[in-house]
């Protein structure tokens, strides 16, 4: 048998070798093509975000707190999603220097450290999503009965405040903080039944970009000024010369009269943002729904993305509601529940890289660190080596999930619901860190 073959390959090499090599290619084909059915698509586009952009950006603050007033009065959650800084906060908030001013640390405060750790940006994005679609509801029950609300006026509160060099000072700090390049706070007032409806927000510049940065204002218990009378409005001028020239530097003549040529909206946008049809590029995502036939594949599809460090595909494999999602539209509902994996998620993480309960809120006396030494001791690097090691009923629907990472040993409770196309995780909590020894005693058991 030997002999024949090494005749055929010394008087047919190149067939042979031509044979060979379609068979190592009909493998390759056929491996991708296993791969891909194992692969899990990530993230669905709803109709809503389906819809085109039709302006760049909001030139001035008042231009945001209009869009995105006007977006709530539409009832449209997308189009108010969308002047929200989630992408310029995930990749630009410093993780470090925010917990070093509050002094404290906890699961909620501050978002996952994505500018640091790349591998934790879609947990930062989920939880930002979710934290500004309560912000969008609760603006909407504020202002009521939205069809009948008239936008009245929108105002810097305190301008002559905002021009402090205390206050300004201040504001460069929140700067470089949060990796902005101004801020201002301002309130839009709405008529409704007979009565005056306010709506302080604070204003965010990035890149040009102004946006959303969070309802409410350390000015919203001053009076706000009123435009009839001349002083605020020399003063509410002055602020807005001195936001242009934070946002656009100190450049020469020529190219700032070049800039602000740049800025001036179409008219086509200018009708577009009054009207509340503006639509800004989208700026977050929705997961896709992913089930599976049983818990124990569940996890293996879990620990296989974690490993891969891809945790868009984690989050799909989440919900922490009580029915399957519906990704046809994009709801406060969806988004919340997409964040509430998101922080199941993230406790995950933390368990394994910090020594106290992530539930916790500490503060950093208590930890004895800095915010630095914190960060470095949450970076996910590692999570390649994670490996799942038993998984043990518990209860209905739940499971004690035991794995090593590190070299050393930890248990959670996961807990599964079984819906209409599969099993999805609904919560991972009860974090143990274990002994070599404790860890033999429990599975024996």
């Amino acid at each position: 048998m030997v002999s024949r073959l090494r005749k055929l390959l010394t008087k047919y090499p190149i067939v042979i070798g031509i044979i060979c090599i379609l068979a190592l290619m009909g493998g390759i084909v056929c491996y991708w093509y296993y791969s891909r059915t194992q692969e899990i698509v990530p993230t669905v586009i709803p109709q809503e975000l389906s819809r085109e952009q039709n302006i760049e950006r909001l030139i001035a603050p008042e231009d945001a707190v209009e869009y995105f007033v006007r977006a709530v009065m539409n009832e449209d959650l997308d189009q108010a999603m969308r002047v929200f800084p989630i992408d310029e906060l995930c990749l630009n908030q410093k993780f470090a220097d925010l917990v070093d001013i509050k002094g404290s640390f906890s699961l909620d405060f501050p978002i996952a450290p994505s500018l640091n750790y790349g591998n934790y940006f879609p947990i930062a994005s989920a939880e930002l999503t979710g934290r500004y679609a309560d912000m969008y509801q609760e603006t909407a029950q504020t202002i009521g009965n939205t069809e009948d609300a008239v936008l009245e006026a929108i105002e810097f509160i305190s301008p002559e405040q905002q021009l402090e060099a205390d206050f300004q000072a201040k504001m460069r700090q929140m700067c470089e903080t949060y990796g902005a390049d101004a801020f201002c706070y301002m309130e839009a007032t709405l008529e409704l039944d007979g009565q005056t409806v306010n709506i302080p927000v604070t204003v965010v510049n990035y890149d040009g970009y102004w946006k959303i940065f969070r309802l409410g204002s350390d000015l919203e218990e001053q009076i706000t000024y009123s435009s009839q009378e001349e002083q605020d409005e020399v003063l509410s001028e002055r602020l807005k010369d001195y936001l242009e020239e934070t946002v656009n530097g100190t450049e020469d003549t020529n190219s700032q009269d070049e800039e602000k040529e740049e800025k001036h909206y179409s008219e086509e946008e200018e009708k577009l943002l009054k009207n509340g049809e503006a639509l800004l590029l989208p700026n977050y995502f929705v997961t896709n729904a992913v089930y599976e036939e049983s818990p124990e594949e569940l996890m293996r599809t879990f620990v296989r993305y974690i490993q891969k460090q891809d945790l868009t595909s984690v989050l799909t494999l989440g919900n922490v509601g009580t029915e399957e999602r519906n990704l046809e539209s994009t709801t406060v509902e969806l988004l919340e529940g997409q964040a509430g994996f998101a922080e199941r998620l993230k406790y995950f993480y933390y368990s394994f890289l910090l020594e106290e309960d992530p539930e916790k809120t500490y503060s950093l006396e208590q930890l004895k660190l800095t915010g630095q030494e914190l960060l470095d001791q949450l970076s996910p690097q590692f999570f390649f080596y994670l490996d799942m090691r038993e998984m043990i009923p518990s209860g209905d629907g739940e499971y004690r999930i035991y794995f090593r990472y590190e070299s050393e040993y930890y248990s959670f409770i996961f807990e599964f619901s079984e819906y209409e196309n599969g099993w999805q995780i609904k919560d991972i909590r009860n974090a143990e860190k274990l002994t070599e020894q404790q860890y033999n005693k429990e599975v024996q058991d």
